[in-house]
C-alpha cells in the first residue's frame, strides 16, 4: 500500500476533502481561516489521486 493509499484511507484526510462538497462552508473556511483552507485543499487532492 502507497503512502497515498494510506492516506486516502484515513478519516481527517476524508472529512477535510468533503468541505469541497459543501460551497459555502468551504467560502467560510477560505474567508476566515487560510490554514484550514490549505488542509482542505491538500486533502482534496490526495483523494484525488
Amino acid at each position: 500500500m502507497t503512502d497515498v493509499e494510506v492516506l486516502q484511507q484515513h478519516p481527517l484526510v476524508k472529512d477535510f476533502a468533503s468541505v469541497h462538497n459543501d460551497p459555502e462552508l468551504y467560502k467560510i473556511i477560505e474567508r476566515t481561516n487560510p490554514i484550514l483552507k490549505m488542509l482542505v485543499d491538500v486533502a482534496s487532492q490526495i483523494m484525488e489521486e
